[in-house]
């Protein structure tokens, strides 16, 4: 079994963050000879092929399909219900006179679970808009 770095980041935050394939690669690994394998379909295919690439470091590219995108805005949407029930139902036991830490950690930790998932779906919603190109990345070490 290969010893390996897999690392995933999007045409905007390569071009951002390092510029270039190439000190994204020295960003991450030791070795710094690569190859870019192919353009894939999905990132399923992009990992694969990287995975399976005969150089130490293979480096796949995909964009993500509108319906891809879309399930998992729809999952999102469907964990953010799932939080904001919960939510209510922390406010309706504050109302009945319930209190202390551990509620109050609750409403914390649901807190963040929204944020979180409002920040995942904000970048859901940006990769809808702009078909964002990835990079799956596969190396030894």
């Amino acid at each position: 079994m290969r010893t390996e770095i897999q690392a995933i980041i999007t045409e905007a935050e390569l071009k951002a963050k390092h510029g270039s394939l190439k000190s994204w690669v020295e960003s991450l690994t030791t070795n710094h000879s690569f190859s870019f394998v192919a353009e894939c379909a999905d990132k399923e295919e992009a990992t694969r092929t990287a995975y399976e690439c005969l150089t130490d470091i293979g480096i796949c590219s995909y964009t993500e399909s509108e319906y891809t995108v879309s399930n998992r805005i729809s999952e999102l949407e469907s964990q953010e219900d799932s939080v904001m029930e919960a939510l209510k139902a922390v406010d309706k036991r504050r109302w009945a006179g319930e209190s202390g830490i551990e509620l109050d950690e609750l409403e914390d930790e649901l807190n963040q679970q929204a944020a979180a998932i409002e920040i995942a779906m904000n970048l859901e919603w940006q990769k809808l808009e702009t078909q964002t190109k990835s990079y799956v990345l596969i190396a030894d070490y």
